[in-house]
């Protein structure tokens, strides 16, 4: 064990390691393709009786360009999404697109409609502006701005936060397959960076930087499948639970320190429980780290359920009052 983290931790914590720089996104031309599927007639074999009269399929009696739900607009929007990607150049951090000018030249928008478009990106957390550089077309992320569908859902009424919080568990578990298969050493040791920072934070009662490690550290899980699609999903709702999760993170360490009598454990059992989970991805076994996963959640129910010394004793008095 390195010696730096020898302090009052047990073997069964692994050591510091130095991080690595995550692979940078990859951006191809491409566009939206249409495509449509032609279907043929069979004909009748000699003899036979001609086959009744049929209205054709319903692919072919479609308009080739057919305006989606939202109008012609959404069409010209997508239009528009090709027309940056075509014309963008592939940066660092993304695409870096053309002046509103060249847009507007491109795509025949007036500058007006192509500020619009931009807009609709940059709140969509698609579009990124870069001082002294310009526009960006980006991978989206939940680190602020208002394009995060869970949380518009959220407060649109239309989810509440336990369903988002439900379906967050159900798909952590859901992908131990996969990060089994796609893990690297490197990896591990910078999920385990991020539980020492939860231990440190914790340790000093810090909720924000606890939670801050917490969800970089959920995060890097998905990131090891290295599907845009599947981070997009776990930060959009990482960031809706935000105030749910801060919330849980200071009652499971108040309560882990009443438990303790008032004082600050060496390490927090919700916290160390993260270390299981990478103990399990080392061993490469599918089954440890699904069980790894389920007990991570199945132990901060617990914590966060349990009566606190405090309220036994008000119990024990007869005083049921909240």
């Amino acid at each position: 064990m390195c010696s730096c983290r020898e302090r009052s931790l047990t073997s069964a914590v692994p050591c510091r390691r130095g991080g690595g720089a995550s692979p940078a996104d990859c951006w191809s031309p491409g566009g939206v393709l249409a495509s449509s599927r032609r279907r043929g007639h069979r004909g009748a074999g000699a003899g036979a009786s001609p086959a009744p009269s049929r209205a054709p399929p319903v692919a072919s009696a479609l308009p080739d360009t057919m305006p989606t739900e939202g109008g012609p607009m959404d069409a010209e929007t997508l239009e528009f999404l090709d027309s940056l990607v075509r014309e963008g150049t592939p940066v660092e951090d993304g695409l870096l697109i053309p002046t509103e000018r060249r847009l507007a030249e491109v795509s025949g928008m007036s500058r007006a409609r192509v500020r619009e478009r931009l807009s609709g990106l940059q709140m969509l957390g698609m579009l990124k502006k870069v001082q002294g550089s310009g526009n960006v077309l980006v991978t989206p992320s939940f680190d602020g701005g208002s394009g995060n569908v869970f949380e518009l859902m959220l407060r649109a009424g239309m989810v509440s936060v336990a369903q988002i919080a439900e379906a967050r568990e159900m798909l952590e578990i859901a992908i131990a397959p996969r990060m089994v298969e796609r893990v690297t050493d490197q990896q591990i040791h910078e999920l385990e960076d991020l539980v020492y920072a939860m231990v440190d934070a914790s340790s000093n009662r810090d909720f924000v930087g606890g939670l801050t490690a917490d969800h970089a550290f959920h995060l890097a899980l998905f990131e090891i499948l290295d599907n845009p699609i599947m981070s997009f999903v776990a930060g959009g709702m990482n960031h809706a639970l935000h105030d749910l999760l801060l919330e849980r993170r200071r009652v499971v360490i108040s309560k882990e320190i009443a438990a303790n009598g008032g004082e600050v454990p060496e390490m927090f059992a919700s916290d160390s429980v993260h270390f299981e989970i990478t103990r399990a991805l080392r061993s490469r076994r599918r089954s440890a780290v699904a069980a790894a996963m389920t007990e991570h959640f199945d132990q901060w129910r617990r914590i966060s359920r349990a009566a606190s010394p405090q309220d036994e004793t008000t119990t024990e008095r007869g005083d049921d009052r909240p």
